[in-house]
């Protein structure tokens, strides 16, 4: 998703999951028929509504000059151990 500026990832749990399960989430574009790791998506924010947990992981848009600049697909991939698992697009 996007909201203000940022580019939003969000994957939800149940209340029993005490932590992420990614140890990281990237943003990816795709530019020219390429998918371009966009970089990090920074660590990610927890909240709980007494039926289940979500995790919230934000990055500004990217801006004229950063990798991604003028990407008009997004994916996100959640790393966990050697793994990425890339979402549909967002």
């Amino acid at each position: 998703a996007t909201a203000s500026g940022n580019k939003v990832a969000t994957h939800k749990t149940g209340t029993g999951v005490t932590t992420a399960y990614f140890g990281s989430v990237n943003l990816y574009g795709v530019l020219s028929g390429e998918l371009v790791n966009c970089g990090s998506m920074g660590t990610a924010t927890m909240a709980d509504n007494g039926t289940f947990r979500t995790w919230q992981y934000t990055v500004a848009n990217p801006v004229s000059g950063d990798d991604c600049y003028g990407a008009s697909t997004w994916y996100v991939g959640g790393v966990k151990g050697n793994a990425v698992l890339l979402s549909v697009i967002f």
